[in-house]
């Protein structure tokens, strides 16, 4: 069983007691920060610290990464825009200051993309496209053509639709336009009645 202990010690002692435990210094790493200890009594032990890394213990909390969706980067650019503080909007959010901060530097990235989502999922949480763009925007359009003349498109006329117009723009030859492309497809622009 291994254990880490934090803890501050002299870089330059060779023992330690923990527990009643002699442990002592038989290595030492090529970052100079991290020492290993071993204990001569292993065989009576059922923990064992193999590592003791020289570092302070943080009582600060862990704050989890966490990714805003599309909706709520609005409302903060929004907020922003109010005269908010980019801190209390952090502390709101439960998201890091560089976090509001890059969503302030990508405002009008962030813009372009909620316009053109209007019709697509706002509970997306990247602003990343497909690989072939022009090819999934036709694709897309095209869709939108059939589904005002009411016209029920099934999972194989779009796929067959997307192989088309691959050989019509750039004929990528290793587009294959596979369950899973459609499924990163329909998600991409909020289709859910196929």
């Amino acid at each position: 069983m291994r254990a880490i202990l934090r803890a501050r010690f002299c870089r330059d002692s060779t023992n330690i007691y923990i527990g009643g435990h002699k442990f002592f210094r038989h290595s030492r790493s090529l970052m100079g920060n991290r020492i290993r200890w071993t204990c001569a009594k292993k065989h009576k032990l059922k923990w064992l610290i193999n590592e003791i890394v020289f570092a302070e213990v943080s009582t600060a909390p862990v704050r989890k990464h966490s990714t805003p969706s599309l909706d709520v980067k609005v409302e903060i650019l929004k907020r922003l825009d109010k005269g908010e503080k980019q801190s209390a909007l952090a502390k709101e959010y439960k998201l890091g200051r560089t976090t509001i901060y890059d969503i302030k530097r990508k405002r009008a990235l962030i813009h372009d993309f909620a316009t053109q989502v209007k019709h697509k999922s706002k509970t997306r949480k990247n602003l990343t496209s497909g690989r072939n763009t022009s090819l999934e925007n036709a694709l897309f359009n095209w869709y939108q053509q059939k589904k005002e003349h009411g016209v029920v498109l099934k999972n194989n006329a779009i796929r067959s639709k997307a192989l088309y117009l691959n050989r019509a723009f750039n004929n990528n030859k290793t587009f294959r336009a596979s369950s899973t492309w459609l499924a990163k497809f329909k998600d991409r622009f909020g289709i859910s009645e196929v």
